[in-house]
């Protein structure tokens, strides 16, 4: 059996050979993809996260709810809001954001009470600036 004979047997031959001089057949192009949604359509609709840190950021006060913890807390409710975050993503900010305002609810400085003594004082000193 010549060499031939067993390139016409096998599987690869089996495809038509084009004829000599005749034009190489054109590759289809490839469909395009579809353009991805603009993130600007995806923030149109918010869920009010942002809007309840910032309430809490200013029963805070002035200097925790200017801090670095503050603009954080901000940034990962921004997040959560964004419907074009996934919801691995999301469930990850929401720990997070949750670790950062329990950390400055901690930061924050007790409120004082008035006690007897405070009221004790303060009388005095209305007395003093009274009596002057």
């Amino acid at each position: 059996m010549s060499r031939r004979d067993k390139d016409a047997r096998s599987p690869a031959s089996t495809k038509p050979r084009p004829a000599p001089g005749a034009k190489p057949a054109k590759a289809k192009p490839a469909k395009k993809p579809a353009p991805p949604a603009p993130r600007a359509k995806a923030r149109a609709r918010r869920s009010g996260v942002v809007a309840a840190v910032r309430r809490d950021l200013e029963r805070l006060g002035a200097p925790l709810a200017e801090s670095a913890l503050a603009a954080t807390a901000l940034a990962l409710a921004g997040e959560l809001d964004d419907t074009g975050t996934s919801a691995t993503a999301k469930s990850m900010c929401a720990r997070a954001l949750t670790e950062v305002m329990t950390r400055l609810r901690e930061l924050q400085p007790p409120e004082q009470e008035e006690d007897a003594v405070d009221e004790l004082a303060s009388r005095r000193q209305r007395r003093l600036a009274r009596d002057g």
